[in-house]
């Protein structure tokens, strides 16, 4: 399994992380910018290897 599907399953499974992420995406919705660098760098702090 890639580290990206691992990172999916871990979102799906923890709601802070949801949270996390449903904030990223809203802030980069407002900005029209900065949703795939962020989730990266949340998975990246998550142990999880994901590049952009």
């Amino acid at each position: 399994m890639s580290d990206f599907q691992s990172f999916r399953d871990a979102v799906l499974e923890d709601e802070d992380l949801q949270e996390q992420v449903i904030s990223i995406v809203n802030t980069a919705t407002a900005n029209g910018a900065g949703l795939e660098e962020n989730i990266v760098t949340l998975a990246k702090n998550h142990g999880f290897t994901v590049t952009e």
